[in-house]
């Protein structure tokens, strides 16, 4: 797969996997993770991981495991975690979660 940003040739490598889990909401941001597994050779999983590190949103890669298939080819899997301020709505819906809860626990 060739991966094009802003014009520019950016990386190949054979997409085997994607998966988005729950957001996961917390006081003032939200979490996504998403499960991915990828082939290529060493040059383009790197080339794909620093893609990554310069995103401009906060983004994270977690249980990664490489693996060599064969001579000039790995399998790359991991959790990429991105991440997201809330909106206001979304922000006074959690203080409310927590209020609510902690009310439930004081009675």
């Amino acid at each position: 797969m060739v991966i094009m940003s802003g014009g520019w040739l950016v990386w190949t490598a054979q997409w085997e996997a994607l998966a988005s889990g729950q957001v996961r909401l917390h006081d003032f941001y939200a979490e996504l993770p998403i499960e991915i597994k990828l082939t290529g050779n060493y040059h383009a999983l790197a080339s794909f991981t620093s893609d990554i590190a310069n995103l401009q949103r906060t983004v994270t890669i977690d249980s990664k495991a490489i693996t060599q298939l064969r001579e000039g080819l790995q399998s790359f899997e991991g959790v990429i975690h991105t991440f997201r301020y809330l909106d206001k709505a979304e922000m006074a819906s959690q203080r409310k979660t927590a209020e609510d809860s902690k009310r439930r626990e004081n009675k």
